[in-house]
């Protein structure tokens, strides 16, 4: 059966450090062949979700926002909407899709990441939506440094270099560093 196949093969690439984008890939072939309401499937969707959603991150590093948002796109759709990775991940879209000059994609991805239960997330996409809407001219840049002056103390207590190191650049950019 063609799910047996593509797990078979998530599972020899991953023994081999096959890369998140290729085993993810395989795991999503096999999360959409199964049944929508099958418990087997959406395991294999979460952790596909997972693996591509990490193979964006990784290539969003790399200045590449074009697979960054693709890979990123198919992760949160595999993700149940109440899954913190999906808003983690929400808010890494945003960033990329404002990066391709698709804003109106990237300000409905943040909104989504806004609903998150976590409040580390729930900070992450008020800031980015704020900076935006400070870049567009639409609000203050006070009010950029108001958020980042509430998330910054919150990311650096959760370790979350990621969401920090946004914090503190678009700090500084609005203070013109």
């Amino acid at each position: 059966e063609l799910t047996r196949l593509h797990e078979t093969v998530a599972d020899a690439y991953d023994e081999r450090d096959g890369g998140d984008e290729v085993v993810g890939f395989h795991l999503e072939r096999a999360a959409l062949l199964r049944p929508e309401h099958d418990r087997h499937g959406r395991r294999l969707a979460e952790e596909a979700g997972a693996r591509l959603g990490s193979a964006g991150i990784a290539a969003g590093k790399r200045g590449d926002a074009g697979t960054e948002t693709r890979l990123l796109e198919r992760a949160t759709a595999l993700l149940p909407t109440e899954h913190s990775v999906r808003a983690e991940l929400l808010c890494e879209l945003g960033v990329g899709l404002d990066a391709l000059g698709r804003s109106t994609d990237a300000d409905d991805a943040l909104t989504a990441a806004e609903a998150s239960t976590e409040r580390r997330i729930r900070l992450r996409a008020r800031l980015e939506l704020a900076a935006r809407a400070a870049l567009a001219g639409n609000a203050a840049p006070d009010d950029v440094l108001a958020i980042a002056g509430e998330a910054i103390p919150v990311f650096g207590a959760l370790d979350d270099e990621r969401s920090l190191g946004r914090a503190w650049m678009l700090s500084g950019w609005i203070r013109g560093g």
